[in-house]
């Protein structure tokens, strides 16, 4: 039966008349030891090398991935550029009040993705507003009529964090807004933080902005039928 031989050994093994086997332990040997440390400075910088050539490729397969989405979904989905995100934890929600259109071309000669807004205008997200009993849905409309008066992006700068503190000390009792998402673990209450992102969502967004608009006249010829 052989003998087994723990891994972090390095064994050399001399034959005698009696068979024995000698061990000779990793670190007994000091050339061994400094080519082992000059082996881990050499892969240490290549590492660091290659770091940014991993990142790309693990962007452009995310990418990728999103254009076969909307590939195999035809006209049901659509991608939007999205900030603000509201957190909600009692409501499960977190979710990006400002959105954007956006579209995702591919050119194969590259290759490489190309994302465009075009003319494609923000909107705010009235319905998930007013899923947040805090949110006065009376302030909402304000800040649509605000939007469109004077648009803000979801990549912009001081303008953008302007928009969305007046959102939150306007709209809300309770929630707080944050220049960048808090660390894991001390989100407690309900918060909008910058965080831009691209998301997948179902093709209805006119419908939704065309029920909005009729909420909201309703809520008006409410209010006035109050005052009357």
């Amino acid at each position: 039966m052989s003998r087994r031989i723990p891994r972090h050994y390095r064994c050399k093994i001399s034959r005698t008349k009696k068979k024995e086997v000698s061990q000779l332990g990793f670190s007994d040997d000091g050339e061994r030891l400094a080519a082992f440390e000059e082996w881990k400075a050499i892969r240490a910088k290549w590492v660091e090398g290659e770091r940014p050539a991993v990142a790309a490729r693990q962007l452009f397969e995310r990418v990728h991935a999103l254009w076969t989405a909307l590939q195999r979904e035809g006209g049901r989905v659509e991608l939007a550029l999205g900030d603000g995100m509201l957190f909600v934890p009692d409501l499960l929600i977190r979710h990006p009040v400002l959105s954007q259109r956006i579209s995702l071309e591919f050119d194969a000669a590259g290759p490489e993705f190309q994302f465009s807004t075009g003319a494609e205008k923000v909107d705010l997200h009235r319905a998930l507003l007013r899923l947040v009993p805090t949110i006065e849905g009376r302030m909402i409309a304000g800040f649509v009529q605000e939007l469109e008066a004077q648009p803000v992006e979801p990549l912009g700068g001081d303008s953008t964090s302007g928009f969305l503190r007046r959102l939150v000390q306007d709209c809300s009792r309770t929630e707080s807004f944050l220049e960048e998402e808090p660390p894991h673990g001390v989100l407690g209450s309900s918060s909008v933080w910058r965080e831009p992102v691209i998301f997948l969502r179902p093709r209805t967004a006119g419908l939704s902005s065309t029920l909005d608009y009729i909420v909201e006249d309703l809520e008006k010829e409410g209010a006035s039928a109050l005052r009357d």
